[in-house]
């Protein structure tokens, strides 16, 4: 599964600058990679309008996978107290759908939770900004294979891809130019989403032609675009679940916008 990293080179940085364009932004949004508590907390940040770097490398959207130690629902937003074993964080889930409801998580669950680093009030508590929660039911296999990625990925950002003789991935310039150049990503190209089921691959196809956005595809546009081959919402919306399980997609504006993430 290639859904650890993004692989987009940044431009535009100014050293010292207080100030990053949007573009920046969404360049580095779109890189996914699996860490611990314990990366996320050794993540440095030069100052607080820029972005996250972890081993030398920019930081964008993460996954991680925790016991959730507490859950807690507040006016705007949900709070899960996370603890994967290396350290303990919190996640927040805005109540951007006002059918959002996460009581099904109790304590002691295992979840994915992935999202943005942020820093919260004046003390300058981390927390991830969670965009997608989910509790995990495959307990016994799911946090084990969190952990290889997690492995994998940090020994090619550090050391360089298996038979690539050592070469790191690039890290980020003095002009500020970042992300993930090396790593997951080298695979490139459709062959990479040839193991995905049909409509799956569709879905993956149809998002890869559309015009690029910042804001991502909405479900209605790729309802419009498959259907025309005989495929019904419903399960177009299925396959789009499962690539979000999986971590292929992501959400952007809410629940109803996607971009891929690998």
């Amino acid at each position: 599964m290639d859904h650890y990293s993004g692989g987009y080179t940044q431009s535009g940085g100014t050293p010292g600058s207080s100030s990053f364009n949007r573009e920046d932004r969404s360049e580095a949004s779109q890189a996914l990679r699996p860490v611990t508590i314990a990366q996320l907390l050794r993540a440095e940040q030069t100052h607080t309008d820029s972005n996250w770097t972890l081993e030398g490398h920019e930081l964008g959207q993460v996954t991680v996978v925790a016991r959730c130690t507490k859950a807690s629902q507040q006016a705007t937003n949900w709070v899960f107290a996370l603890d994967d074993g290396t350290s303990s964080l919190e996640a927040r889930k805005w109540n951007n759908n006002p059918d959002d409801n996460w009581d099904h998580i109790q304590p002691d669950d295992y979840v994915r939770v992935s999202g943005n680093l942020k820093v919260f009030g004046g003390n300058s508590k981390r927390f991830l900004n969670a965009s997608y929660v989910r509790k995990i039911e495959d307990t016994m296999y799911e946090p084990q294979f969190h952990i290889l990625e997690v492995i994998y990925v940090h020994r090619c950002l550090t050391e360089g891809e298996p038979g690539s003789g050592g070469v790191k991935a690039e890290r980020p310039n003095v002009s500020g130019t970042s992300a993930y150049s090396g790593a997951a990503r080298s695979t490139g190209g459709p062959d990479k989403y040839a193991q995905l089921p049909e409509m799956q691959k569709r879905i993956v196809k149809f998002m890869l032609e559309a015009e690029p956005s910042d804001d991502g595809i909405s479900v209605s546009e790729i309802v419009s675009g498959l259907r025309t081959g005989g495929h019904t919402a419903d399960a177009i919306s299925s396959a789009l679940d499962s690539l979000l399980d999986e971590g292929h997609v992501y959400t952007t504006l809410d629940d109803a916008h996607f971009q891929l993430s690998d």
